[in-house]
């Protein structure tokens, strides 16, 4: 068993001797107290390698606030909450040991006199922060638009194509799709398209073997000659990229996902947002996601499980107001949000929560149930993180930037759209805004485990790389640095998540999936060579970026 000393100044004792300070990493939680102190534990799990840690036997200390505490122990029960910047000790004391009474009416609580800090959002009512409904005044495209999609799921494509048959049916001599296949078959999507009536000179179907080709011929840029780059979300976006460019009619292009909802609201919305980009001499504008969050599923476990958990509670007892405290609802569905670490003990979307049966949520599904994305879109300046709604006024952007993410140490790197759009915005920033166009993200397929430990590590890597080049600072080993505590919160949140679930004496089976994901990510060190290759794909990147642009001959 080793003890660790933790203070107030974020510095880290291990029995006696220094062994981590804060000054050589900005504090990546809240900036207070209990905010410094979670942070603490967050860096010495990122060091967990190095410094031989035990998450069962080893013990912290808190000398300033007189607790030791077993290190288990307090990421069981959630750590501090930052929320609370007054009673955190108190807080977290009551969450360690309630002594609780809990008879379907009332909570008591014995050992202080502060209630437990929890919430009814009271000013904003989360539960109608989700998609907008249907106007009753239908409109018509204004233009000629193609829109652009890779399906890989019939289930999927079916819910996709339905949503856009209904929202476009009036529109439908101004639209046509280009269809890229992933593991499905060009007359797969065609059964699909038959089966709805979805009219067939619509649409354009790219297989599978077509990408394949294009990238062997090199007509993808340098990245994807090798064979083992070519899978992943980046590569499938690269090759609708290049489809889009060969095979759309129209210069106006919508590029979005195959679990991506369409609503009447949406053509107001695409109408809008091109008289605005032609207005301002716009070339690629950026949109937003509505409804479930498109992160892994397992970055929006904890929050709503503390929501389920606190549900259950007597909701007279929450009286916690967000907008008292000062704090936006940005990013309250997200548990690893580089933004904010104050919302993750704070309990929302309760009324939701009340009405939901435990036993068929998922966790592994990414289902945002109880916290929806948010509007707050309405009031964003800066370019968003891209997903799958990006419109584009001209066809060159497909091929004079790529859609390319990383590969390294064996591992796939996510982020590619944003890394895309980070180039535009860091060249030519005079081309690309964002738009007000908001489109449904709705999830439907529910697997039984959260996947592979490199797929999670490729979406942290590939967050943090794009983080960097936001701050202009691609620098390898800063993005692994950055990446390892990422992991560690994740790590932290996740056996937090476990408390929760067995407390709602959830499914066991889905319990015992998720403590292997987490012994397999807190056991299993990067790839050696991670940081090698991240430096090579950073100082080669300029060149092959240049590479890629020779491919097309066009002006701009």
């Amino acid at each position: 068993m080793q003890l660790f000393h933790i203070y107030q100044d974020g510095s880290i004792f291990l029995e006696g001797k220094f062994e981590l300070e804060l000054s050589d990493q900005n504090n990546l939680r809240s900036s207070n107290v209990p905010g410094v102190y979670n942070f603490a534990i967050e860096r010495i799990i990122s060091h967990r390698f190095e410094l031989n840690i035990s998450i069962k036997s080893d013990k912290i200390v808190f000398d300033e606030i007189n607790l030791e505490i077993l290190l288990i122990e307090f990421l069981r029960n959630g750590g501090f909450d930052e929320s609370e910047t007054e009673h955190f000790v108190e807080d977290f004391l009551f969450r360690l040991n309630p002594k609780t009474s809990f008879n379907g009416k009332e909570i008591s609580k014995k050992s202080s006199s502060h209630s437990p800090p929890r919430i009814s959002f009271n000013n904003v009512k989360y539960d109608e922060i989700g998609p907008l409904k249907n106007p009753t005044n239908k409109t018509n495209l204004e233009r000629n638009i193609t829109i652009g999609v890779t399906i890989g799921n019939k289930e999927l494509g079916k819910q996709f194509f339905l949503s856009l048959w209904s929202t476009f049916s009036e529109s439908l001599e101004k639209i046509s799709v280009i269809v890229c296949c992933y593991n499905l078959e060009k007359n797969e999507v065609g059964e699909l398209l038959i089966e709805i009536d979805f009219p067939l000179n619509k649409v354009v179907i790219i297989s599978q073997e077509w990408g394949i080709q294009k990238a062997n011929q090199g007509d993808l840029g340098p990245w994807f000659l090798d064979g083992k780059n070519q899978s992943g979300v980046s590569f499938g976006r690269c090759v609708l990229h290049r489809a889009l460019f060969e095979y759309s009619q129209n210069e106006t292009i919508l590029i979005t996902d195959d679990d991506m909802l369409f609503n009447y609201l949406n053509i107001i919305e695409i109408n809008n947002s091109i008289d605005m980009m032609l207005k301002n001499k716009k070339i690629i504008g950026i949109g937003n996601i509505l409804g479930d969050a498109p992160l892994h599923p397992s970055y929006i476990i904890r929050t709503q499980s503390i929501d389920f958990f606190y549900s259950r509670f007597p909701s007279k007892k929450m009286s916690w107001n967000f907008e008292e405290n000062d704090s936006s609802i940005h990013d309250l569905h997200h548990d690893l949000s580089t933004k904010r670490t104050d919302h993750l003990e704070v309990p929302l979307g309760l009324e939701k929560a009340h009405g939901i049966d435990l036993e068929k949520w998922s966790i592994f599904s990414g289902k945002s149930l109880t916290r929806p994305i948010h509007l707050e879109w309405r009031t964003i300046e800066r370019i968003p993180t891209r997903g799958g709604n990006t419109l584009i006024l001209e066809r060159f952007p497909l091929v004079w930037w790529p859609n390319v993410a990383p590969r390294c140490g064996g591992i796939q790197f996510r982020r590619g759209d944003t890394i895309w759009s980070q180039l535009i915005e860091q060249s030519n920033p005079e081309l690309i805004c964002t738009i007000p166009l908001a489109l449904e993200h709705s999830r439907i397929k529910s697997p039984d485990t959260f996947g592979k430990i490199d797929s999670v590590r490729g979406d942290i890597l590939g967050s943090m790389f794009t983080r960097a080049m936001i701050n202009q600072n691609l620098n390898s080993q800063s993005i692994i640095i950055n990446s390892r505590l990422r992991e560690s919160r994740l790590i932290m949140n996740l056996i937090r998540t476990e408390y929760l679930l067995n407390s709602l004496q959830y499914n066991e089976k889905s319990i015992s999936e998720l403590q292997l994901f987490t012994k397999k990510l807190t056991e299993t060190p990067f790839p050696r060579d991670l940081e090698s290759e991240l430096t090579q794909f950073i100082g080669e990147m300029d060149d092959k970026v240049n590479n890629f642009r020779n491919l097309v001959k066009i002006n701009i």
